[in-house]
């Protein structure tokens, strides 16, 4: 009987040894793998942030639909200049503006330059019989991606007796990337985001919250539901649509155009009426909640 034993435990060391072994042989084909699984997946998030960006200064003219008593149309338009920079701001002859929440913007910044990122370039590598395991300097990512990270690391997760890659992990600070067959999925705070690629249309559910389908064959079209309320957004080269279809404060819906052009705007006088604006006034009751 004790012979048995130390024949299945000589065995299974042999054979972790050999899968070991196999791993530490086999690494630079793995690596080359991951990093044409994370460059597909790269290209395809570049080509969505990059293609038509939203310009920072242009024309924004707004049509308001007022709610008649009837549930009818009352339709108002008006024109402003607009600043997106720390906050997004609407000038005529006051101006006010509406806070952007920071990490939007940093999202947009990073997705920007992602592509800029070669994965080849980690500071470490660790190999078990199951996974791949990089640590990467986080000076290099920051300095790349603009950021202020504490941390990246990757688990390139491996299955099969002849080994292929199962799943690719990122950890980068206290997010969470899970990469598999063309789904991308992310943990935020207890906040699940899901998120799928193609060449032609993409596919974004956050929490539950927020679900959204872009379509990338000629302009990119946003079709978007938010806490059960749809939202249309519309990029182009020249400028933006940006449709509210939804009933919210004194309106039926709310459309804005956006006129890329270079503007500067004054700010010499705050409107001390911030609901004369009609976006701001719409947004103002309008549940906007993503996260948790």
């Amino acid at each position: 009987m004790k012979k048995k034993v130390v024949i299945i435990i000589l065995i299974s060391l042999v054979s972790l040894g050999g899968f070991f072994l196999m791993m530490s042989n086999n690494k630079k084909r793995y690596l080359d793998e991951y990093s044409n699984k994370i460059k597909g997946d790269i290209e395809l998030l570049s080509k969505l942030v990059n293609k038509h960006q939203i310009k920072r200064h242009g024309v924004a003219k707004i049509q308001a639909n007022y709610k008649g008593a009837h549930g009818e149309n009352y339709p108002a338009h008006f024109q402003y200049n607009y600043e997106l920079s720390d906050k997004l701001y609407f000038e005529n002859e006051e101006y006010n503006f509406i806070e952007i929440h920071e990490s939007f913007l940093n999202i947009i910044k990073y997705l920007s330059n992602l592509n800029r990122i070669d994965t080849s370039k980690y500071a470490n590598l660790k190999v078990n019989f199951s996974a791949l395991k990089l640590t990467y300097d986080v000076s290099y990512i920051n300095e790349i991606l603009g950021s202020n990270f504490k941390s990246v690391k990757v688990c390139i997760k491996m299955k099969g007796l002849i080994k292929k890659i199962d799943y690719i992990e990122i950890y980068v600070d206290d997010l969470i990337f899970n990469i598999k067959d063309g789904d991308i999925k992310v943990n935020y705070k207890g906040n699940d985001i899901n998120i799928r690629l193609s060449n032609n249309a993409y596919y974004f559910n956050v929490a539950d919250n927020l679900k959204m389908n872009v379509f990338t064959n000629n302009n990119y079209l946003f079709s978007i539901v938010l806490n059960n309320k749809v939202y249309t957004v519309e990029l182009k080269d020249d400028g933006a649509s940006i449709i509210f279809n939804n009933e919210s404060a004194i309106y039926n819906s709310v459309k804005i155009d956006l006129d890329y052009e270079d503007i500067t705007l004054n700010k010499n006088k705050i409107d001390s009426n911030f609901s004369d604006n009609p976006l701001i006034r719409y947004l103002s009751e309008a549940d906007l909640t993503v996260l948790k």
